[in-house]
């Protein structure tokens, strides 16, 4: 069974949505999707440009609403901002922290393999 991941964050227009990407290129037996809880009206031109250079098009990509009934289809939910955290269902929370500082790529691709 399909394991589907939904990364969240506020304005869906540039992190949720390039991890939404980065997951997706990576993982064949996963499916990742992003909301934000107010999402802009377009995706950044720099979360553009820049995902066009790792070689991923984000042109055609426009910011979705966190829903209920999105929320529902997923089995992990990663919040990208601390501060959301109250709006997403305890149990369906991935990890309870998003760390900046000091952490290592590698610790995330672990515990995203074990989700």
């Amino acid at each position: 069974m399909n394991k589907n991941i939904l990364f969240v964050c506020k304005g869906n227009s540039g992190r949720s949505q390039m991890a939404e990407a980065f997951f997706n290129s990576i993982f064949q037996t996963q499916i990742a999707m992003s909301a934000g809880t107010e999402p802009d009206k377009e995706i950044h031109p720099f979360t553009i440009k820049v995902m066009e250079e790792t070689g991923i098009d984000m042109t055609n990509k426009i910011p979705k609403p966190l829903t209920n009934k999105l929320m529902s289809v997923v089995n992990k939910i990663i919040v990208l901002d601390n501060e959301l955290m109250q709006l997403v269902p305890r149990g369906c929370l991935a990890k309870t922290e998003c760390k900046r500082q000091d952490q290592k790529a590698s610790d995330f691709d672990e515990r995203l393999l074990t989700l």
